[in-house]
This record gives structure tokens, C-alpha cells and sequence, in this order.
């Protein structure tokens, strides 16, 4: 799992301290799936109330480049929601660039855009 995680960022460090806050807390869920013992793929979220409803954020999902457009993502993806909807689970946020490929995924999810718009401030 670290290795599929830092892969993507670069930074072990970085990718272990976000393991220890979501996980300590007893506030996040991860998904992995593995192929042949390799692993091949994850998903990070964490739980969040939202008025009366619970909810779940999705921090990051990743499927390892070899087995992207192969449906493992589409699989990795009904497993974590049929595991929230078990547990009471209401809604999933997540974060996606509007040019980016994962964009097509989570629509072809049930997911759509919402009113909200992330903005940004670079500061020099």
C-alpha cells in the first residue's frame, strides 16, 4: 500500500503522516485491492457529519497505471460504496480537476457537479 500511495506524491513522509491522522482518529476507511499479492489499487475517505446525514469524503483513489481502463477501478469503486451504504453512510464528496480523467469516472458513478466552486489564491 505505501508504495502505490508514494508513487503517486513522491513523498513517504508526507504519505505516512496522512495514514496516522486519518487512521488514529478512528475517522477514515481504506480501500485496498491487490493482485497476485501486488497492490494494485486504493481508496482513502473519511467519515463527516453533514446536518443530519452521515457522510464520507473521498481523499484519494488510485489504480496503479498498468490496470487503469480495465474495470478494476469500476469494481474497487462498487465494493467501498456498497461497504458505506452498509454502514449508514448518506452521501460521498469527493474532489476531482474538471480536465482530468478521473472526471469521467465519477460521472460514469452517478456523480455530478455540484454548485460549489474551489477557488484559489496563490501567494508569492
Amino acid at each position: 500500500m505505501k508504495k502505490a500511495y508514494t508513487r503517486r506524491n513522491g513523498r513517504k513522509e508526507k504519505a505516512l503522516i496522512r495514514l496516522k491522522e486519518l487512521f488514529y482518529g478512528n475517522e477514515g476507511y481504506c480501500f485496498v485491492m491487490k493482485e497476485q499479492g501486488k497492490t494494485i489499487g486504493f481508496i482513502f475517505a473519511r467519515r463527516q457529519q453533514w446536518g443530519n446525514e452521515h457522510a464520507v469524503n473521498v481523499d484519494d483513489m488510485t489504480i496503479a497505471r498498468g490496470f487503469q481502463g480495465k474495470g478494476r477501478g469500476a469494481a474497487l469503486w462498487k465494493y467501498f460504496e456498497n461497504k458505506m451504504k452498509s454502514a449508514g453512510v448518506a452521501r460521498i464528496y469527493l474532489l476531482v480537476h474538471v480536465k482530468s480523467r478521473a472526471m469521467k469516472f465519477h460521472r460514469k458513478n452517478g456523480f455530478w457537479k455540484m454548485g460549489d466552486v474551489l477557488m484559489e489564491k496563490i501567494l508569492k
